[in-house]
């Protein structure tokens, strides 16, 4: 669930999702579609990933998220388990990019965040605290 959707309670745009966290496991990936970058090509992959909920296994098709400038996650390896998201009301199943477990560090918001600490650290360290 995206931090909008948190801070409105899972209401955007009018429509109510009722998101709660669940774990899957990688069975399979593929590329999904390429993306040039100032770095060369970037691949984007797709999943099939394997999960439990009310009892029952099901099997979903993910792709990996992408961000403006990089990739909102890692590319987890076959059989790792990763962090979902599944909406109560419809079914529908996403990667929970949010999880540091499969976050990518390279996120702008996640450097902004770690540059933002050094930065508060070496204010600390120059006042002696």
């Amino acid at each position: 669930m995206s931090l909008i959707e948190r801070a409105l309670g899972g209401v955007v745009f009018g429509k109510r999702s009722d998101w709660i966290a669940i774990e899957g496991k990688v069975l399979a990936s593929k590329k999904h579609s390429s993306r040039g970058s100032a770095s060369g090509a970037v691949n984007q992959m797709e999943y099939v990933v394997e999960y439990t909920h009310d009892g029952e296994a099901k099997r979903a098709e993910l792709v990996q998220e992408m961000g403006l400038n990089a990739f909102k996650m890692i590319d987890p390896p076959i059989g790792t388990t990763v962090p979902l998201l599944i909406d109560t009301r419809s079914g529908k199943v996403k990667f929970d990019v949010d999880d540091p477990r499969i976050t990518n560090p390279m996120r702008r918001d996640k450097v902004n965040e770690r540059h933002r600490a050094a930065d508060e650290a070496y204010k600390r360290a120059l006042n002696g605290e």
